[in-house]
């Protein structure tokens, strides 16, 4: 016990170098305990990842209507979060470095409540602009969530991944099956428009829970040296990175399509579509809070990794070969699946070393890149079924994207420590090894 105490005091001088903008105060983490007040705001940060983007899809249908879109801008209007959460990742390193966690994540919720709360205040390209900078500030909030997981305890980083993953999964359900009742009794425009209320009440969350975080400056020449491009071994970032991406792609493009895909592939009432896709975003939380504990547990993510996509697999199978056999079955089957992308945000922290800058270089490598990826994937499956007006072509791409999210996820899954390449204050600051979490 001694000794491992005096492993982590020779770990804190470093730890409070290497820092560009650290999210917790640099104190003993063996002593430090989360309050209250980090427990509920982390999880209501990964809350607004999602409602933006089912909100919208669960009354696509009545925005075509009421505003005259065309089917082209709608595909690029279900695609375009995930182009978006691309460019916000790829660009959160840098907002990090130079405003600090505190005021990017701030400002973020800003920007997303106020995107929120305009975007239905015109026409399609309104609603479209409004959805990209929305889309912008949920990037920088997702990108910077894992980063400040990382730097929690041991013994709370278990239970704060397993808030923060079902928060994000809770997020797609409630977006799917709030909005469609407020719309029903109101309008389109206020079901789509209230998530503002989520992002206030996030940023409030933020605000007293940001005198837990204190940030430190970082030396000179620290942020030139640490970034997404110098985590070595590059192979295993980079198998991360086209994991996350293949199943966000999926993930994405289930979300957007599958209450089409129900109506005209399965013959499923209109009736019923809502409650099976919300079924679908909503079975997932429970397995998602057991994610990150069972992802801890094991030496290798591997089969993990594997046990996910199969259900997806099988749904997938089940709405191209017999889709009116058992469309609920099938709903369940991708429900069951949806953690996957909780998965692939999980391994970030496993992979990732101790520094809690190589944790958000690497956070920045895989959801910048990873959604580009995505993007194309799922504004590929919606040009692929307006190219065809079937839906057997796309989901034939769905099921190779699954098994390209299988291969790479059994390498990413593999028990590899991802470092940040050398640095100035590593000369200064000698390594410590990275201990096992738990």
């Amino acid at each position: 016990m001694k000794q491992d105490n005096a492993v982590e005091q020779a770990a804190t001088p470093q730890h409070n170098n290497n820092a560009v903008a650290q999210p917790l105060a640099a104190v003993d983490r063996s002593r430090m305990a989360l309050p209250l007040a980090v427990l509920l705001a982390v999880p209501l940060l990964a809350l607004n990842l999602r409602p933006a983007v089912t909100s919208l899809g669960t009354v696509l249908n009545d925005v075509q209507l009421d505003i005259g879109m065309s089917g082209m801008l709608a595909s690029v209007v279900v695609a375009a979060p995930v182009w978006c959460f691309a460019a916000g990742g790829a660009l959160t390193w840098a907002l990090r470095v130079r405003f600090g966690t505190m005021r990017t994540v701030a400002g973020a919720l800003v920007v997303l409540g106020v995107s929120l709360a305009f975007r239905v205040a015109g026409n399609a390209y309104v609603l479209l602009a409004g959805t990209i900078t929305a889309c912008l500030a949920i990037a920088v909030l997702g990108t910077l969530l894992p980063a400040i997981v990382h730097a929690a305890p041991p013994r709370e980083w278990a239970t704060l991944t397993g808030c923060y993953v079902a928060a994000l999964g809770s997020g797609s359900a409630v977006g799917a099956l709030v909005t469609p009742q407020i719309t029903d009794h109101t309008s389109w425009q206020l079901g789509a428009s209230s998530w503002a209320l989520l992002a206030g009440a996030g940023w409030l969350a933020w605000r007293v829970a940001g005198r837990n975080f204190p940030e430190r400056p970082a030396p000179v020449g620290a942020a030139r040296r640490t970034g997404p491009l110098s985590l070595k071994p590059a192979s295993t970032a980079w198998a991360l990175t086209i994991h996350f991406g293949l199943t966000s792609g999926f993930t994405f493009s289930i979300m957007g399509w599958l209450p089409s895909m129900l109506l005209n592939r399965a013959a499923v009432p209109p009736q019923q579509v809502a409650w099976l896709f919300t079924v679908a975003m909503a079975l997932g939380v429970p397995i998602a809070l057991r994610v990150p504990k069972w992802a801890r547990r094991c030496k290798s993510q591997s089969g993990l990794a594997l046990a996910l996509a199969a259900p997806n697999m099988i749904a997938v199978a089940g709405l191209l070969l017999v889709p009116t056999y058992a469309p609920w079955v099938w709903a369940v089957g991708l429900g069951l699946g949806m953690p996957a992308v909780g998965l692939a945000l999980t391994t970030i922290s496993l992979r990732a070393d101790s520094n809690t800058d190589t944790a958000a270089a690497l956070s920045s490598m895989v959801q910048g890149i990873g959604y580009a990826i995505a993007g194309a994937t799922a504004l590929g499956v919606g040009l692929l079924h307006s190219a065809t007006q079937v839906w057997e072509w796309p989901l034939i791409a769905l099921m190779l994207v699954l098994c390209g999210q299988v291969l790479t996820g059994m390498i990413a899954g593999l028990p590899v420590t991802i470092r940040s390449g050398p640095r100035v204050v590593e000369l200064m600051f000698p390594t410590i090894p990275q201990q096992r979490r738990g």
